[in-house]
């Protein structure tokens, strides 16, 4: 019985409070070196980034309204809104 007990205590175990060291803010990598040309060397390619999803979303809406995907009918549009004699106001 206290075998069967050991046994299955060495194979389960308690696991979970392992003794090993802690991480503290010491452990942390200290910065070194100018911080202003990575932002200067990222905040370029995010600007890149932007133009070209603009520049993509420009041409995508320009081929639609060119090949007649995107036909946003301006001109069709009535002056006056339609009277309904169903609705009461």
């Amino acid at each position: 019985m206290n075998s069967s007990r050991a046994l299955c205590r060495a194979i389960v175990g308690r696991r979970y409070c392992s003794h090993s060291n802690r991480i503290t803010y010491n452990d942390l990598p200290l910065p070194g070196g100018c911080w202003q040309t990575e932002y200067d060397r990222n905040q370029r390619r995010y600007n890149m980034h932007l133009i070209l999803g603009v520049v993509s979303l420009a041409g995508t809406i320009a081929f639609g309204k060119m090949c007649g995907y995107l036909d946003f009918d301006l001109e069709g549009q009535p002056e006056n809104p339609a009277k309904v004699n169903e609705y009461k106001e």
